[in-house]
């Protein structure tokens, strides 16, 4: 096992310990040791501290795969939300997530980003558990729903942006020019610019997404996990914002996983459609989703990407 740089040093005070010097660790020591222990108890497929779990069976850590989801149990309050998931998002790829309201979307993303911890099953994001990614985790942006948001609260669009930029590497540190540049930068890029000193609630629906993608931009995200962004924004706004998506993806690789109610839209602008119902029904391209459409127990929203009726009738792809 090699050892990350920084750690070599430790072999010597071993050595010393083992000749009766004893064994003497610093303060800096300290990040080099909790490495050593929690990939040694990966390799021996044990758990180890904030919920740290078993790596996928033949694999390394892989910096290429944004996630990769193996066999996922989720059990909340006694209660079985998420049953033998298994997905993989691929560099710049959107993946969009559909289901009923209970399905276990929200949850699938909570466990994507290491809030919630696997029942049973891996859960990888760039080949590591999520609760030990460490600076790593600046690599993710989250838009979270907007109900999830005070809106009554009198901040500015910059002060929502800026928290973007807060992790535990800024802990104890100013927020400086970089990061306000930063901010800057983002609300650019999703056609905000100049709006820094408005208020967040004074916003329109489709204005409060934009900051709220901003606010996981500005963090320059390899992976984004948005639930629900497209709520509440009319045709127009919804177009709007998935044409920003779409060009982080081509402009800087970003990879994102959506979580949607609007099935025609999403459908419209993302690589790969999974519905969630508890367990993953369908996993594939929305052509593969049409032809794959045969089973007893599909969720709605497989219905209707087929063209079907959920009624029980054949649908008319456009009507109802």
């Amino acid at each position: 096992m090699c050892l990350p740089p920084g750690v070599g040093g430790q072999r010597g005070a071993v050595g010393a310990a083992g000749s009766g010097a004893g064994l003497a660790l610093t303060a800096s020591d300290l990040p080099g040791v909790e490495w050593v222990r929690g990939e040694l108890m990966s390799r021996l497929g044990l758990p180890g501290r904030e919920g740290t779990q078993p790596r996928l069976p033949g694999t390394a850590v892989d910096w290429a795969v944004p996630v990769r989801i193996a066999g996922l149990h989720v059990e909340l309050g006694g209660k079985k939300v998420l049953e033998d998931i298994n997905l993989v998002v691929l560099p710049g790829e959107l993946v969009g997530v559909v289901g009923p309201n209970g399905g276990g979307k929200t949850t699938l993303l909570r466990s994507i980003l290491g809030l919630v911890p696997p029942t049973r099953g891996v859960v990888e994001v760039w080949g590591l558990a999520p609760r030990r990614l460490g600076p790593r985790r600046a690599w993710i942006g989250y838009v979270p729903q907007q109900s999830w948001i005070n809106g009554g609260l009198p901040v500015s669009v910059r002060d929502v942006v800026m928290t973007g930029r807060l992790s535990r590497a800024t802990v104890g540190r100013r927020l400086g020019p970089r990061d306000r540049e930063a901010v800057s930068a983002a609300l650019a890029q999703v056609g905000m610019e100049g709006a820094e000193g408005r208020l967040f609630r004074d916003l329109s629906g489709g204005q409060k997404q934009r900051v709220l993608l901003a606010r996981a931009l500005c963090r320059d995200p390899r992976l984004l996990v948005l639930d629900e962004p497209d709520s509440n924004l009319d045709f127009a706004a919804q177009l709007e914002f998935y044409r920003l998506l779409a060009r982080s993806r081509d402009e800087r690789g970003v990879s994102a996983v959506v979580v949607s109610h609007d099935l025609a839209v999403l459908s419209a602008h993302v690589d790969k459609l999974v519905c969630v119902d508890r367990t993953m029904h369908l996993h594939g391209r929305l052509g593969a989703l049409r032809e794959a459409v045969s089973g007893a127990r599909c969720c709605q929203y497989d219905l209707l990407a087929a063209g079907r009726d959920p009624s029980g009738g054949e649908g008319g792809g456009q009507g109802g």
